[in-house]
């Protein structure tokens, strides 16, 4: 038997499993319009990301982030947003 964190999204989809590996934080950035950026370390790797607005009592919708290959992208918010990264 297995132990460890699971985290679905809301479609049901597995965002993060400690059963797998453990997570290595990467990086972070404050972003405020969408974008992209390139990280060599997150190139054949399994990476996860995290967003959340960028200070306490912000009520605008965080950036939505997605990573690809060696490349994060954000889109679909509205306001200053922290997002971090890294892979397992």
């Amino acid at each position: 038997m297995s132990f460890g964190l699971k985290v679905w999204d809301e479609n049901g989809v597995v965002v993060l499993d400690s059963t797998k590996g453990i997570p290595k934080f990467l990086g972070s950035m404050v972003v405020s319009s969408s974008g992209s950026l390139v990280d060599s370390r997150l190139s054949g790797r399994l990476g996860w990301s995290l967003s959340r607005p960028a200070s306490t009592g912000n009520t605008r919708t965080p950036y939505r982030a997605s990573i690809s290959g060696d490349t994060i992208s954000w889109s679909g918010g509205n306001g200053a947003t922290t997002i971090l990264y890294g892979v397992y």
